[in-house]
């Protein structure tokens, strides 16, 4: 299985197999078509669920610390989890989720989290991990679309990695080339920033406004995606706009304003696509 193409965030993040969105006139009434998530057939709230608060006496030691934070090498386990319980009621082509669902979404998260996870410019905040974790399960609990920008978000997905780099200093990846997504996108202090390109070296840096360079949406300020020149080469420098609409050219879905570009492949255009809750939760 493929995690996702809308899944692939733009960065490859989820680009295994299963698209991570769907029609919400569905699901966010229910399948059986009621005004609130059907409660006997929604999505378990599972692992990282607080459970409800204690019912008894006060405790006369110190102040409940609350639920556990998520141990960093849980971290990509725990969604993988919660994503692909939610792939057979979101998704209206399956009844269950494929035997490798978690295996290769697990997979594609450590990849590309894995600078995130070992460079020592980036702490891991396992307390701020249950949070984000929290929010992301409430989105794919109820097949929201929503769970595609928020796997782009630095207070979204990428909320437990706290970066250490302050504005204007070097952020040169460690291993030379150029910093991975997840490390380009948390590495700096300034939640406003990312690891950009000033001059022939890497900087923490304002992310981009319109007509800036970009590698990748990440690069560019929350909400515009990095759109590549389609007359011209792919390898041509991208810059931050609002996006490629619906039925435009693409290369990646960064640069489509649904982060839903389909058909694509190694040098080969796709076209962007509505972004709805088949393409998010459905195999491909």
């Amino acid at each position: 299985m493929r995690a996702g193409t809308a899944v692939a965030v733009g960065l490859a993040l989820l680009a295994l197999g299963c698209s991570l969105v769907n029609d919400p006139s569905e699901h966010t009434q229910g399948r059986d078509g009621g005004s609130t998530p059907d409660a006997g057939g929604g999505v378990d709230a599972g692992p990282i669920d607080a459970g409800p608060p204690d019912a008894g006496p006060p405790d006369a030691g110190p102040a409940d610390a609350g639920p556990p934070p998520i141990e960093m090498d849980e971290f990509c386990e725990t969604f993988a989890s919660a994503y692909c319980e939610a792939v057979p009621v979101c998704c209206d082509a399956v009844d269950e989720a494929p035997t490798d669902c978690v295996s290769d979404l697990v997979t594609a998260c450590n990849d590309q989290l894995g600078e995130a996870f070992t460079d020592g410019r980036i702490t891991y905040d396992g307390a701020r991990a249950r949070l984000s974790l929290l929010e992301g399960r409430e989105l794919v609990g109820r097949c929201s679309p929503d769970i595609q920008e928020w796997l782009t978000r630095r207070d979204g997905f990428f909320y437990a990695f706290v970066g250490t780099v302050s504005g204007g200093d070097s952020c040169e990846p460690l291993a030379g080339g150029g910093p991975g997504i997840a490390e380009a996108l948390t590495m700096c202090a300034d939640p406003s920033q990312s690891c950009r390109d000033a001059g022939g070296t890497k900087r923490c840096l304002t992310r981009g406004a319109i007509g800036d360079d970009c590698g990748a949406a990440l690069q560019c300020m929350e909400g515009l995606r990095c759109v590549r020149d389609m007359n011209a080469t792919i390898l041509t420098r991208a810059t931050c706009d609002t996006g490629e609409p619906t039925g435009s050219p693409c290369i990646t879905s960064d640069e489509c304003q649904s982060l839903n570009c389909v058909g694509s492949g190694w040098f080969v255009e796709g076209t962007c696509a509505p972004l709805d809750q088949q393409s998010v939760y459905c195999p491909e």
